[in-house]
């Protein structure tokens, strides 16, 4: 199957929902929330260290080689060095992006392959992506075959 033309919009709920249902409880990120805006998503969480650390990141999306990309934009940590944490998180998403073949994090950008996500659930599909557009609230994405 290929996609010839196709408008997503995707919700702030639905994507919390997804985190809500695919972050282990044994992880050691808590109150992970996300919230979308013009100028990107924000996800923001508390890491249990010795004290609570609530963090903010900024992801900027677009779309490479087919893929859908999340590139890092911006972090902020309350209490400790932004950079070290940082770095924490980054591998935390890595460890967790090593169990999904459609999932992949080159430095500070996670990859997500759409048709790899549709594969492993039954659905050998080419979306042909053309681009993603973040607006309050929604993250919309369009797909066309001269993409």
């Amino acid at each position: 199957m290929e996609i010839h033309s196709l408008r997503a919009s995707i919700s702030e709920k639905d994507l919390n929902d997804l985190v809500a249902r695919h972050v282990p409880d044994d992880q050691p990120i808590e109150d992970v929330k996300v919230r979308i805006n013009a100028d990107g998503v924000h996800l923001s969480g508390v890491y249990p260290l010795f004290v609570n650390v609530k963090f903010e990141s900024h992801w900027k999306l677009d779309i490479r080689a087919g893929k859908v990309t999340a590139t890092l934009a911006g972090f902020k940590a309350v209490g400790i060095p932004g950079n070290v944490f940082k770095s924490a998180i980054l591998k935390f998403i890595a460890e967790a992006a090593k169990g999904e073949p459609w999932l992949q994090v080159e430095e500070d950008t996670i990859l997500v392959d759409v048709d790899g996500i549709l594969l492993k659930n039954g659905l050998n599909a080419r979306m042909n992506l053309a681009r993603v557009i973040c607006q309050d609230g929604v993250v919309v994405i369009e797909s066309g075959a001269g993409a």
